[in-house]
């Protein structure tokens, strides 16, 4: 591989503000952190528009850059210390890419929706969960978590890369916009088995906060509800675990 260019003390600290959201907010730009996040990004043909990696990093991270170099991407070397200031994780990351923000699509036949979910592991989780039951979308309304929180990046494991992820959408907007499909809130009692959605095919399935489940307001607009039997004294599921059996139900045969 060849010699890399030093990582500067403004590139490290323009590149350290990226972990605020109204910066990343105002340059369109994240940080994707880690082996894992780099690999799928360079699978998905997503192109950074710098790489940042350790000196003395393993065959993995060189074997990425020179990935990289060969697509023309700039990288630049840095200290393990200019590393842990750069990223949002205690153990040391060897590798991190400043990314441009994903194209946004016109949203598709197969969609979650969610309402308020603040937790930024539980959104990438579901994130994640969608991808695998081949959900088109991830809508993210209403105070819910930023797809480029470090954590929420983290735990898509990447899968953001290939589902179309639709950020800072309005409610109640989006949900009227999918007038004439089947629009499916996830309740905690009274609702539908989950086995009722199967097999459907023009579906928007939407899921809330832990604490105050789906608005007022888009259940006004949702056409069924659905409602994951159990309970046994606890007051509900933990969002991604919810989502991801409505994900199981709901999902698009291979």
């Amino acid at each position: 591989m060849q010699l890399l260019k030093k990582l500067s003390f403004n590139l490290r600290n323009d590149t350290r503000t990226l972990l605020k959201h109204q910066v990343r907010q105002e340059r369109h730009l994240f940080v994707a952190e880690g082996l894992h996040l780099n690999i799928e990004l360079l699978n998905n043909h997503v192109i950074p528009q710098y790489v940042i990696v350790e000196a003395g990093s393993n065959s993995e991270a060189q074997a990425l850059c020179s990935a990289w170099l060969e697509m023309g991407v700039e990288i630049f070397e840095c200290t393990p210390r200019d590393m842990s200031v750069m990223t949002s994780t205690v153990a040391p990351q060897q590798i991190l890419a400043v990314v441009p923000y994903l194209q946004e699509k016109e949203i598709g036949q197969h969609t979650l929706v969610l309402d308020a979910v603040s937790d930024p592991g539980n959104v990438g989780t579901i994130v994640r969960t969608a991808a695998w039951f081949g959900f088109s979308d991830v809508v993210l309304c209403r105070e819910t978590a930023d797809l480029y929180n470090p954590k929420t990046m983290r735990a898509t494991a990447g899968t953001a890369f290939q589902i179309n992820v639709v950020r800072k959408a309005d409610t109640v907007s989006t949900l009227q916009s999918l007038k004439g499909r089947t629009i499916v809130a996830a309740v905690v009692a009274g609702g539908l088995d989950p086995s009722a959605i199967r097999n459907c095919k023009q579906l928007a399935l939407v899921v809330g906060s832990e604490a105050h489940g789906v608005s007022p307001e888009a259940l006004a607009l949702c056409t069924h509800t659905v409602s994951i039997p159990g309970g046994s004294g606890v007051e509900s599921l933990n969002a991604a675990v919810a989502a991801g059996i409505l994900c199981y139900e709901a999902r698009i045969p291979t």
